[in-house]
């Protein structure tokens, strides 16, 4: 990409947290993922990079860069508050 550290969202404890891809510090901890993925597009959008959502297993199940459309994966069930489309 353009050299900027991508936004990850991943597995932090029990929850989710926000980081960036670069970062060895958490800037958002939380107990549900859907709350961690709107911040981490917010956060991608405003930066201009790209956000990798992982499971907890580590897998990547979503990678969104700033200027598309977020598209969840058919695969897993997207949170209600989520759309999966455009």
């Amino acid at each position: 990409m353009s050299g900027k550290a991508n936004v990850h969202v991943a597995p932090h404890g029990e929850g989710w947290a926000v980081t960036r891809e670069v970062a060895e510090y958490v800037l958002s901890p939380h107990s549900e993922l859907v709350n961690r993925i709107a911040l981490g597009v917010v956060l991608a959008r405003h930066a201009g990079v790209e956000l990798v959502v992982f499971g907890r297993e580590g897998q990547v199940l979503v990678r969104h860069h700033s200027r598309i459309c977020l598209r969840w994966p058919a695969s897993h069930a997207a949170p209600s508050t989520i759309s999966k489309s455009c």
